[in-house]
C-alpha cells in the first residue's frame, strides 16, 4: 500500500506575475521547513436538512473554500530574504546600485572567467571602481568570496582588481550562485567623532545607493580605520559625508568615542535595504506567491503528486528568538485558491533554485547588537531572556457570488508587536511602560553567511509585570507596539549585509 511520508515532502515557491498567475518562466525556489502547519484548501460543505419522515439529511453542496499556507523554518539569510519584501509590502531600495546577480540562463546569465572577471546580464550601470562584491554558490572555491571591482568594468563584465585567480565556470540556475554588491572601498575615508560622520573627498558617497535609515558598517577585517570598526544607522547622506546615529563599536574597537581619524583605507559594508512604506510610495509592493507541495508515493509507490496553492499574500511573520537555541521564523499566507492534485508539475518547478545561505542563526553567539534605547540613545535593557516579534498585515479574504474560493485578499494596517522577558536590572523599563515613553529598538545578527539588522525606530512598551523565580534574577515581561516614526516615516526596516566578518 502506498503512503506519503511527511519527511519525504518538498516545498517550493515562485513569485506570481499577477494574482494566481505565474510568469512565463517562473523562478521556483526550494524551502526548508521544519514543520508545515496548514497547506492548501479547506472545504466547507453544507448538507440539505429538510423536514422529512425519513429523518435523514440529503446530499449537500460545497459552499466555500479557504486556502492558506503556514510553515516554520530555521532563521537563515535565505529564509528571510525569500519573503521579506512580501511581508513589508515594499521592494528593496536602489537595486540598480546594489544588485544581486543570480545564476541561470532563464533569469540572469552569470559566469566566472579565467581572466578575473564575472560576465553577466546587463546591469543598469557598470559597477564603479572600488565597489566590493561577494560571490557564493560557485563550485570552484576560487570564484567565491570577497572581491574588489576595478575601473575596466562594463554593464556586462565586472572586472576584479588584482589577480584573485578566478576559474572559468558557468553555474546552473539550481546552484543559487550569486554575486552581490556588499560595500565600497575608500582610499581616503575619514571619521569625525563629534558629528558621527564617515567622509571622503575623492568618492561621491551619495552615489553608493544607500538610503537614510539603513545600517552601515564602517571597517572590515581587511581595511579598518585607526581605532577599529563600528556599525550605525544612516541619518543623512551627502557627497562628502554619511552621518550615523545608533553608533556602536564592534568587538574591542574604540573608533566611536576615540576621536577623529584622518584619511585612510576603509571598507564600508552594506547591502540591500527594505522598509515598510505607504501605498503611495514608489517602493510600495503587493507580491503574491504560489507554492508547490510534493507528496511522494501518493496513490502509488514511485508516483509523486503535487498540490499548488495559488494567489498567496503575506499575512503574518513571527520571529522567534528563544534563549540559547536556534532562531526560527513562522510564516502565514492567505491564498485565493488551491489547484486539484496532479502528477504534472508546473513550468520550471523541477528546476528550482537550492538555498545557499543556509547557516542557522542562534540566540547565543549570533547577536552583534541588541538594544532597547530611549530617544537620547540611553540603554534601558541589556539582558533579554527571550523575544518574539510578530509582523501582521491584518489580511482577510474577499469573496464574491459565483466564485469558489476568494476573489481577493484584503490587507489592513502594517503592525509590529513584541513579547519579551528581560532581567529587571533598571527601573527605567517599568517607568517607560507607565509613562508611555517613546523608545527605539534594534538588533543585528551575524553568521558565516553575512548579517542583517532589524530596526524599529519608534515603539512604546506595555505589560510590565514582574516575575520572581526562586534562586534566579527578577524578570520583567513586556509587550511592545511599533508605530510610524515621525522622521523616517516607517515602523520597521531590514538592512542586509552579504558580507559581515567577525570582529575580535
Amino acid at each position: 500500500m502506498a503512503r506519503s511520508l511527511t519527511n519525504n515532502l518538498s516545498l517550493r515557491y515562485a513569485i506570481e506575475s499577477s494574482v494566481g498567475t505565474l510568469p512565463g518562466t517562473p523562478l521556483w525556489q526550494v524551502l526548508e521547513p521544519n514543520s508545515v502547519g496548514n497547506y492548501g484548501a479547506s472545504i466547507t460543505t453544507v448538507p440539505r436538512n429538510p423536514i422529512s419522515n425519513t429523518r435523514q439529511q440529503r446530499k449537500g453542496s460545497v459552499v466555500d473554500l479557504e486556502s492558506a499556507v503556514e510553515f516554520e523554518t530555521d532563521m537563515t539569510k535565505d529564509s528571510l530574504l525569500d519573503f521579506i519584501e512580501g511581508f513589508m509590502f515594499a521592494s528593496r531600495t536602489n537595486t540598480d546600485e546594489i544588485p544581486t546577480i543570480q545564476a541561470g540562463s532563464d533569469y540572469d546569465t552569470l559566469a566566472a572567467t579565467g581572466s578575473d572577471t564575472f560576465t553577466h546580464s546587463a546591469l543598469g550601470a557598470a559597477l564603479a571602481a572600488g565597489t566590493l562584491v561577494f560571490a557564493r554558490g560557485f563550485a570552484n572555491s576560487a570564484n567565491n568570496g570577497l572581491f574588489e571591482v576595478d575601473a575596466l568594468s562594463t554593464t556586462t563584465v565586472t572586472e576584479l582588481a588584482g589577480t584573485p585567480g578566478t576559474v572559468a565556470e558557468t553555474p546552473a540556475t539550481t546552484t543559487g550562485a550569486t554575486v552581490e554588491v556588499c560595500g565600497f572601498r575608500l582610499t581616503d575615508g575619514t571619521w569625525d567623532d563629534s558629528t558621527k560622520q564617515v567622509g571622503s573627498s575623492g568618492t561621491d558617497l551619495s552615489t553608493l545607493g544607500l538610503t537614510v535609515g539603513q545600517y552601515l558598517r564602517v571597517g572590515s577585517d581587511a581595511n579598518a580605520l585607526t581605532g577599529g570598526q563600528l556599525v550605525g544607522r544612516i541619518t543623512a547622506i551627502s557627497a562628502a559625508a554619511i552621518t550615523l546615529d545608533k553608533v556602536q563599536n564592534l568587538g574591542a574597537s574604540t573608533l566611536n568615542g576615540g576621536g577623529n581619524v584622518s584619511a585612510d583605507d576603509v571598507d564600508l559594508l552594506y547591502g540591500q535595504f527594505v522598509r515598510n512604506v505607504g501605498v503611495d510610495d514608489t517602493d510600495y509592493l503587493e507580491r503574491f506567491f504560489q507554492f508547490e507541495l510534493r507528496y511522494a508515493d501518493l496513490d502509488s509507490v514511485g508516483t509523486d503528486e503535487y498540490e499548488y496553492a495559488v494567489g498567496n499574500l503575506c499575512n503574518e511573520l513571527t520571529i522567534n528568538l528563544p534563549g540559547q537555541d536556534k532562531a526560527t521564523l513562522g510564516f502565514s499566507f492567505l491564498g485565493t485558491n488551491a489547484d486539484d492534485f496532479t502528477t504534472s508539475r508546473k513550468s520550471n518547478a523541477a528546476n528550482a533554485v537550492e538555498p545557499v545561505k543556509t547557516e542557522a542563526f542562534n540566540t547565543a553567539a549570533a547577536f552583534s547588537r541588541l538594544n532597547l534605547l530611549d530617544t537620547s540613545e540611553n540603554s534601558l535593557a541589556t539582558c533579554f531572556k527571550s523575544l518574539t516579534m510578530t509582523i501582521s498585515n491584518e489580511g482577510s479574504l474577499e469573496k464574491c457570488l459565483g466564485t469558489l474560493g476568494a476573489s481577493f485578499v484584503n490587507v489592513g494596517n502594517f503592525t509590529l508587536s513584541f513579547e519579551g522577558e528581560l532581567l529587571f536590572t533598571d527601573s527605567d523599563v517599568a517607568d517607560a511602560v507607565k509613562n508611555n515613553t517613546t523608545l527605539t529598538f534594534d538588533l543585528l545578527l551575524r553568521n558565516g553567511d553575512g548579517a542583517f539588522a532589524l530596526d524599529v525606530p519608534s515603539l512604546t512598551l506595555g505589560d510590565g509585570s514582574k516575575g520572581f523565580p526562586v534562586n534566579e534574577s527578577i524578570t520583567i515581561s513586556t509587550t511592545a507596539t511599533a508605530f510610524q516614526d515621525p522622521t523616517l516615516s516607517t515602523s520597521l526596516s531590514y538592512s542586509d549585509f552579504p558580507y559581515f566578518p567577525a570582529v575580535a
